[in-house]
């Protein structure tokens, strides 16, 4: 996630020129992947949660606002009204272990900053901010287990103990 700032507002200040404040906003921009998983006792599926965000900023609106003052009796100032597009995904999935989980989200704001092309910006055609579809692949690469003299018998009879109590349930 990267900061992004505007203004936002202004702040009437009678005492002083100008008789207004800037008030600064700001906007994360960006991306954020977590992935949540949990191998079964047996090793043969997966439950994982996956949760994704995507924040772009589209562009900066100039909004020019009246300011009254004492001083002059027209002041303007101007704010931005940021546009924006959000992204969400919060689900949770189950697979066989020997497969790969893709998760398809569709076409999406871009969440990685492109640099535009230099002749794209002297052409006076109208520009779009950048799409792209995501794909999230997800691939078990088997267990992580530490070596054999760290584990405990005792912990394992507790973990198959607790594998009858619970039948699967979380």
């Amino acid at each position: 996630m990267q900061p992004r700032t505007y203004t936002r507002d202004v702040t009437m200040r009678p005492d002083a020129w100008p008789s207004y404040t800037p008030e600064i906003g700001q906007f994360e921009e960006g991306f954020s992947l977590e992935l949540n998983p949990l191998l079964s006792l047996d090793g043969r599926t997966i439950d994982a949660v996956i949760k994704c965000n995507i924040d772009q900023l589209e562009k900066l609106v100039p909004v020019m606002l009246e300011v009254p003052s004492t001083v002059a009796n027209r002041q303007r100032a101007q704010i931005e009204v940021p546009q924006v597009t959000h992204c969400r995904l919060h689900e949770r999935f189950r697979w066989p272990a020997d497969q790969v989980l893709i998760v398809g989200l569709g076409v999406v704001a871009t969440p990685l900053p492109v640099e535009p092309n230099p002749l794209l910006r002297v052409l006076p055609i109208a520009s779009s901010p950048q799409r792209a579809d995501l794909l999230v692949f997800v691939e078990s690469k088997g267990k992580v287990t530490p070596p054999a003299a760290s584990i405990a018998p005792a912990t394992a009879r507790s973990a198959q103990r607790d594998a009858r109590i619970y039948r699967g349930r979380y």
